[in-house]
């Protein structure tokens, strides 16, 4: 029985591609990546805490919401110490970025998080070219006149309470579904893909209106594979820098009222030197990596002699 083969040029063009993605998963281990990461993971953190406490939010109450929806009147929030409510969400990034970063998979992870964001929110650029979609509401348009702490807050709050609802209940539902029903695994798996990523959508619209209907759907089942892959704190890692970030740029925004960033402006150079030079750290130790990993996939093998 004569068998074809699959073409020639196919077959190494689908082993080059394999094999540098391969390559950078490997260079995004190098030691030197992880440490230049979590230096500019941690810049949003600092900037927090410095704006923060300065600022005296933390020495009061807040109330955080548990149960809402965007739109909506009623939510279910409980009032605690400020210190309380953004010193968990804080140590719970930081604990992601040691959980991640003592099994070497902060890189990859981190990496694959922005692969997807850019991807996601290119398809969703495309998609509002074509049907004329614009944001309801950006970071430009927000008001931040004499709530610049609670944007902050809410900058914080509002990864940690969609990561929990939209990727860690799920997740344990997911965990459970296949303990039970073992033959249900990859129906099971699809769901938590694709369900919980489709409410994560719905769940933007009235903030945002229908132009980031494709970017966050595409971003939740990134998202949801990230759990599945690196655990579930790649994904509140990813969602928390996302958007925290932007504490960063508040010093220099002219939307942010200078009186109520005074701790933000006079660290601004500080912060952004440091996160720049950390971020062109990051690429340069990857290209090393990168350069390191296909040198090393290049010495030849001893060959062993039949006996």
């Amino acid at each position: 029985m004569q068998t074809v083969a699959a073409p020639e040029g196919r077959t190494s063009n689908f082993r080059r591609s394999a094999s540098r993605i391969v390559a950078l998963r490997e260079a995004a281990s190098f030691w030197p990546v992880q440490a230049a990461l979590i230096v500019a993971l941690l810049v949003p953190a600092v900037a927090t805490v410095g704006q923060l406490d300065e600022s005296g939010f933390l020495s009061r109450d807040s109330a955080v919401r548990l149960l809402y929806w965007p739109g909506s009147e009623w939510s279910w929030s409980v009032t605690m110490p400020a210190w309380l409510s953004v010193g968990a969400m804080i140590v719970s990034y930081v604990a992601g970025i040691v959980w991640l970063g003592r099994r070497r998979t902060l890189g990859p992870a981190v990496l694959a998080g922005v692969a997807i964001v850019t991807i996601a929110v290119a398809a969703g650029s495309a998609v509002n070219a074509l049907t004329g979609w614009r944001e309801l509401q950006t970071a430009r348009t927000m008001v931040f006149a004499g709530r610049v702490d609670r944007v902050i807050f809410a900058l914080w709050h509002n990864p940690a309470w969609e990561e929990v609802t939209a990727r860690g209940l799920p997740l344990l539902a997911l965990l459970w579904c296949n303990t039970r029903f073992p033959a249900a695994r990859r129906w099971a798996q699809w769901t938590y893909l694709l369900l919980p990523s489709l409410l994560f959508a719905i769940y933007h619209l009235p903030g945002h209106g229908p132009s980031r209907l494709v970017d966050t759907f595409l971003i939740g089942v990134g998202f949801a594979w990230l759990a599945l892959r690196f655990s579930f704190f790649a994904p509140l890692v990813v969602h928390y820098v996302v958007d925290a970030m932007m504490v960063i740029s508040l010093g220099t925004m002219k939307n942010a009222p200078k009186g109520e960033v005074p701790w933000l402006i006079a660290h601004s150079g500080a912060l952004n030197t440091t996160w720049s030079l950390a971020l062109l750290a990051v690429i340069a130790a990857l290209l090393i990596g990168i350069v390191r990993t296909s040198r090393r996939s290049r010495v030849p093998r001893p060959s062993h002699a039949q006996s």
